[in-house]
Order: structure tokens, then C-alpha cells, then sequence
């Protein structure tokens, strides 16, 4: 078959890239692995646990959808370029979100909001070149690209704490080539595959104020922020994957994560809304994939839990077994600046992480706080009510890991 060396070439790279699958056996499509968010790639790869307003998290954990939507009614995020991906590969991600919060429109004592979000990941494997039993002359050529959409539907809930839950549908287009140039038959696989997610967001601090009637101040109209956030998120739910012969299909990249985060620091009510003037925020997560392979080339999917260990993994910190543990903290400053680092470690890699962002909507405010007459004209109060813009950059620590060294670039806009 003409076409099997280069193939046999796509298949050995998509293995390599995928670092969750060491020690753990081959799965089928696991560029789904890869973190997609700018934002979280700055802290180890933690974007399902941590509330956030950039869509891609979505793609993390769908219950961020909830919470983006108690907030939000548009929220839109893409790369500002194509990441590049070990050697000549590159990898893209763009995602939106529209909800509604019900409170806007009656007088209801519980917030309740449901929205419905759509992004895309991109990973493509460049140019191949076909050629023919007789020589080394190329008969053909063909590009190989990997590609998932999801559609989402989120529900956020809050009273005193808030939670959001979502659910995304998922298909993926795996196209490695031409089987056959002569008559166009292409080795491609089109799963379907759903994630589940949820997220928990405990105020803390704020509860503590209500029950008490009055607000936990440090200085003259600053109080003390401390919140409690958790997640569970299951992603890559599905049958198997086949090129060619059904009975040679690999497992989806069955994933679980549970993380756990905690954001302490200080808030203003200089401004019309709650405004974040420093904070430190520590996160951990931990997640396995689901599949167990057996020496004669079988497998199966194991419990939603995989091998994490509560304790262990997220109290502790402690890595141990076949999951892949992440650790992150971010240092909020007045919502104009926020500096992050992490690290992953997983079976065969370990690699520290760093990014940082810069906001809009804390420029505004801390204009707001100086100079109330300045925010008191109409455009200006637009901007400042109702529009966000965040820049997002994160990369991956030098080590001997073919991808070290890589960056992430992205761009949020949020409509309020």
C-alpha cells in the first residue's frame, strides 16, 4: 500500500505529542488533550477549576458556562495566532458564549442563568507527500488535520454561592491522509464524544458579612475576600475510533479532573462594582485518563474517578501513579495586571509554567476610583458597565520535552 509509510509517520507523532498518554497506553484523537486556554496554560494547565471570563474555558470544564453567563451575555475568545506544536505542527482554539441571567428580568430571589456556547479546536498536521511503489517521486500530496467543535449548554445558580453545571456535545474530524490517491479513499475517523462539568464558587467571606449584617472591612470601604472554589469535569465521553479496521480501534481520550482553588485578598467599593484591588489565588488539579490497556493490545474504561486520590493528589499535592497533577497561583493587581505560574507532572514529563494578562475593566475602574466626574460621561460609563477586553499570554518551561518553550497567545472580549 502506497500509502503506509507515511501513515505509519502521522501515527508515531500524534503518540509522541500527547504527554497524558505515557505509561498509560495509546488513545485515538489526543490533540482533545492538549490545554487550550491562554489563561490557564499560565498555571499549570488549570482553566476547568478556576472561574474566569474568557470562553475557552468552556472547553475545560462546560460548567464554566454557568458562571460566565450569571455575568455575561456574550463572552468570545480566540488565539491572537496559531500556536506552534512540536516540529512543523500548529494548533488553534476560538470559542463564544451568550447566556442570559433570569434576575435581569423578574424580580427573583435566586440568580438563575443558562447559556449556550460553541468553540472550536484546530490541530494542524501539515503537508504529507505521497509516493508511489516504484521510486521516491511524489504522485501526490495531502494535508492532515485534526479538528473538534463543541456545542455547549450551561446553567449557573447563585445564592449566596455560586454553581454552574454544562453539558457539551462533541465531533471530531481526524483526517491522516489518502488511503488510496487513485480513487480519493481517505484514512479518516469522525467521533462523537460528550463532556460533562461542574463548578462550585463559595464566598466565603462574604457569606460570613451577610450572616453577620455587616461587611468584614480592613480599611475605610475595602473588605477582606476570601473564596473557596472546587470542579469535577469528565470530557471525551464515546465509543472508539477506527481508520481503517474496526477491530484495530483505539479508546477515546477519556478524561476526569476534579480541582480545587482558593483566592484570598482584598476588595474595594470605590466603584460601582465589586473591584478586586490584590489577590492571591492557589490551585491544584488533578486529572487521569480513562482507559487501561492490556498486553495483548485490549482495553477498557475505568471508573469516573480513575486512579486520583483526593488527599493524596489535591490536599497533599503529592503526584503518584498514572494521573497527571497541576499546580497554579495567580497574583491579582488591581485587575489591570494578573501574573501566573504552575507546574505539570505526569508519567514521562515535567514541566514549570508562566503567563500573565492585562485587562481592561481594571483600568477602568482604578480611572473610576481617581477621577469620579471623568466616569460620570456617558461613554465612559458604557465602557466601564458593560465592556471587557483581556490579553492573555502563557508558556511552558524550558526542560528536554519536545514542547518546551511553547507559547500561547489569546484574546477575550466580554459584553456585560
Amino acid at each position: 500500500m502506497p500509502a503506509g509509510r507515511y501513515i505509519t509517520g502521522i501515527l508515531t507523532i500524534l503518540l509522541v505529542f500527547s504527554p497524558p498518554s505515557y505509561g498509560q497506553g495509546e488513545t485515538a484523537v489526543p490533540f482533545l488533550l492538549i490545554t487550550s486556554s491562554p489563561e490557564g496554560n499560565g498555571m499549570g494547565g488549570i482553566s476547568g477549576s478556576v472561574p474566569t471570563n474568557s470562553a475557552l474555558a468552556l472547553l475545560a470544564n462546560p460548567g464554566q458556562l454557568g458562571f460566565l453567563t450569571l455575568d455575561n451575555y456574550f463572552a468570545g475568545a480566540a488565539y491572537t495566532r496559531k500556536t506552534p506544536w512540536l516540529w512543523d505542527l500548529t494548533y488553534n482554539c476560538s470559542a463564544t458564549a451568550i447566556g442570559i441571567n433570569f434576575s435581569r428580568l423578574a424580580d427573583i430571589p435566586v440568580s438563575i442563568s443558562l447559556g449556550v456556547g460553541y468553540g472550536q479546536v484546530d490541530l494542524d498536521l501539515g503537508r504529507f507527500t505521497v509516493t508511489g511503489p516504484s521510486g521516491p517521486e511524489p504522485i501526490a500530496y495531502f494535508d492532515a488535520y485534526e479538528k473538534a467543535k463543541a456545542y455547549s449548554v450551561g446553567v449557573g445558580v447563585e445564592y449566596l454561592a455560586r454553581f454552574g453545571v454544562g453539558y457539551t456535545s462533541k465531533r471530531v474530524l481526524s483526517l491522516r491522509g489518502e488511503l488510496n490517491p487513485s480513487d480519493s479513499t481517505q484514512a479518516k475517523a469522525e467521533p462523537h464524544m460528550t463532556d460533562f462539568g461542574l463548578i462550585l464558587q463559595v464566598p466565603v467571606a462574604k457569606i460570613i458579612s451577610e450572616l453577620r449584617g455587616s461587611g468584614i472591612t480592613v480599611f475605610p470601604n475595602t473588605g477582606l475576600l476570601v473564596d473557596i472554589m472546587a470542579s469535577y469535569s469528565r470530557a471525551n465521553v464515546g465509543g472508539t475510533v477506527s481508520y481503517i479496521d474496526q477491530a484495530q480501534a483505539d479508546p477515546l481520550p477519556r478524561k476526569a479532573a476534579i480541582g480545587l482553588c482558593a483566592e484570598f485578598g482584598l476588595t474595594s467599593k470605590a466603584v460601582s462594582s465589586d473591584w478586586k484591588i490584590v489577590s492571591l489565588l492557589i490551585a491544584r488539579e488533578v486529572e487521569d485518563i480513562l482507559v487501561r490497556r492490556f498486553h495483548d493490545g485490549s482495553f477498557e474504561y475505568t471508573t469516573r474517578f480513575g486512579d486520583i486520590r483526593f488527599f493524596r493528589n489535591l490536599i497533599l499535592g503529592e503526584w503518584g501513579g498514572e494521573v497527571t497533577l497541576r499546580k497554579g497561583w495567580q497574583i491579582n493587581l488591581a485587575e489591570i495586571l494578573y501574573i501566573r505560574g504552575g507546574s505539570v507532572v505526569q508519567p514521562g514529563l515535567q514541566h514549570a509554567t508562566s503567563g500573565f494578562s492585562v485587562r481592561l475593566g481594571g483600568t477602568l475602574k482604578l480611572i473610576q476610583s481617581l477621577s469620579p466626574r471623568t466616569s460620570e460621561a456617558p461613554v465612559f460609563s458604557f465602557f466601564a458597565n458593560h465592556i471587557d477586553i483581556q490579553y492573555d499570554q502563557s508558556s511552558y518551561g524550558q526542560t528536554d520535552s519536545p514542547i518546551a518553550g511553547t507559547d500561547f497567545k489569546g484574546l477575550s472580549l466580554v459584553l456585560k
